[in-house]
């Protein structure tokens, strides 16, 4: 039972609403850099703990989450996953793509500090500092992507 695993795992000393794990709501996460030509597809959502060079391409059914530099191109919530979000520490991609919604030259500073991610707001994909935003902060409980 999801409840009893994360009690145990994670240090929670209590959970107050029954958490129920959606079928097939697994992520991807893998470590090291993407390099020009490479691909990586992930069913579901991608955790990619490094960087994504120029040329490179990540896909995934949700979001795609990158620790590191990305300056290659991204396409989350395929196929039509509106929800789906593409995050980054350092957000310089050529190219994104959130379900059939695509944008190249998104604006972005290699001098920012701050993550940034990338979602779709009233049809257009839409490009933000993650601590500003505050995307998850919305939620009123914890859900699965």
């Amino acid at each position: 039972e999801l409840e009893t695993y994360l009690k145990e795992n994670f240090s929670i000393l209590s959970v107050t609403r029954k958490i129920e794990k959606r079928i097939g709501s697994e992520a991807l996460m893998l470590s090291g850099r993407v390099r020009s030509g490479q691909k990586i597809n992930a069913k579901h959502h991608l955790i990619l703990l490094g960087d994504v060079n120029p040329g490179a391409e990540l896909i995934a059914g949700g979001d795609i989450l990158i620790m590191g530099s990305f300056r290659g191109i991204a396409s989350a919530g395929q196929p039509d996953n509106e929800d789906a979000i593409v995050l980054a520490l350092d957000f310089r991609p050529t190219q994104i793509q959130i379900a059939k919604l695509m944008a190249a030259g998104l604006p972005s500073s290699p001098h920012r500090k701050h993550p940034e991610f990338a979602y779709i707001d009233n049809g257009v994909i839409v490009v933000e500092e993650y601590l500003e935003a505050n995307p998850f902060g919305r939620l009123p409980r914890i859900e699965t992507r």
